[in-house]
């Protein structure tokens, strides 16, 4: 066991500024607040970004110092052959639940005699649309739109450009929507990429 002073742990909490997926509301940004709660971070020290690569920029730059990422991105590849990255650590976190979602003043007997609905989502979780197939969705398609994170896609919903989507809770209640299918529990896996001078940080912290 190693034992260290306050002072060391408070300096290298402090140090650690996070960058992963916004806007508010994705589950990227759900699971950094709690990571920052877990190990005393301040909240403000967390920036959001439209793209995953957006967000690695701006740790490039030097702005932010440490990336959040969800191992079921399509992209998670780009991120471990980075050059530029190291893998800091890795950690299994739910996301909030995800269902499929639309407007309080939809009219959902508007689908019954469609074959094909249109839905906004994120890449990663589209494969668990494919359990939907009973009650209202019952012998229907989805025609998927893709989204740059589960929040646009319900930004999308709000604006009235989608009837449907399939997001998450956090999403649901930020942009007033209501969720018209079953829920389902996504275990994740969490990559945390940095440079190189914040594995000691991430070292320390672990000994917490």
């Amino acid at each position: 066991m190693i034992l260290l002073n306050q002072s060391s742990i408070n300096k290298c909490v402090n140090n650690i500024k996070f960058a992963t997926l916004g806007p508010n509301g994705t589950s990227s940004e759900f699971v950094t607040k709690q990571l920052c709660q877990r190990i005393k971070c301040d909240l403000s020290n967390i920036k959001l970004f439209d793209t995953y690569e957006q967000a690695l920029e701006n740790v490039k730059s030097g702005t932010s110092n440490v990336l959040l990422v969800a191992n079921a991105y399509h992209g998670i590849n780009n991120f471990y052959m980075d050059n530029h990255l190291e893998l800091l650590a890795t950690f299994i976190k739910n996301t909030p639940q995800y269902g499929i979602a639309s407007r309080y003043d939809f009219d959902l007997s508007s689908i019954e005699n469609k074959s094909i609905l249109r839905i906004a989502s994120h890449p990663a979780p589209t494969k668990k649309l494919e359990s939907y197939n009973d009650g209202i969705f019952k012998n229907k398609k989805f025609d998927i739109r893709l989204f740059d994170s589960t929040s646009a896609a319900a930004k999308s919903v709000k604006n009235k450009k989608f009837d449907l989507c399939f997001t998450n809770a956090q999403a649901v209640d930020m942009y007033d929507l209501k969720f018209i299918s079953n829920l389902t529990n996504i275990s994740m896996v969490w990559g945390i990429f940095g440079r190189l001078d914040m594995l000691a940080s991430f070292a320390l912290i672990k000994t917490i």
